[in-house]
């Protein structure tokens, strides 16, 4: 599943001339990561993917795929064995970057299973800290946020009704059009009420 925005239409548009709409969750507006979240999640489960997800931003530079990937099946596996838990991703840091967001580690998840006592609970984030904060989170080994996203569907729809209810609400009346390619016109313009009066809300906030 793929969210795209309208304002870049001329940057996909040749791309999507031989693909599925379903495959694809086009935003009239850019309101933050949370109601693109949101979009994506309930058009999964609209078609009845209720299992895991992983979410990805798109502006990330990667590597070694066979390593990130590595790790994304290591929190699909977690998932699997903690269905309520949600897994985030960090990145080991190259440097005491003010412009990232970081990740504060805390205890091991389990100690009960080897695989869960490889994940760390999240004690604090701390988004583009100055340069002398960011040079001890650092030294401390703290983590950047990748963003990268792995729970179950509806756990995280779960998370967001009970963190962000209106958002929730907004998107009510939506959700059983989501599923039907053919209904595209008519979803869209749903969309297009919803997102006018939304304001802009990212899914991780400090």
């Amino acid at each position: 599943m793929t969210v795209l925005n309208c304002a870049h239409e001329r940057f996909y548009g040749p791309l999507l001339n031989e693909a599925e709409l379903k495959n694809f969750v086009i935003q009239p507006e850019n309101r933050g990561t949370a109601p693109a979240i949101l979009a994506a999640l309930l058009r999964l489960l609209a078609t009845g993917h209720t299992g895991p997800v992983a979410i990805f931003p798109s502006d990330h530079y990667v590597s070694d795929d066979f390593v990130l990937m590595r790790h994304v099946s290591t929190a699909l596996h977690a998932v699997d064995l903690s269905p309520r838990m949600i897994v985030l991703l960090g990145i080991t840091p190259d440097g005491p970057e003010t412009e990232y967001g970081w990740i504060e580690p805390g205890a091991p998840v389990a100690a009960s299973h080897p695989l869960l006592a490889q994940i760390s609970q999240i004690r604090r984030f701390w988004e583009k800290p100055s340069s002398s904060i960011a040079r001890d989170l650092y030294d401390r080994g703290y983590l950047w946020n990748s963003f990268i996203l792995v729970a179950e569907a509806l756990t995280l729809v779960s998370l967001i009704a009970r963190a962000l209810p209106e958002l929730h609400s907004a998107f009510a009346g939506v959700r059983s059009l989501l599923d039907d390619a053919t209904e595209h016109a008519t979803e869209q313009e749903m969309l297009r009420t919803i997102y006018r009066d939304l304001p802009s809300i990212d899914f991780l906030r400090p």
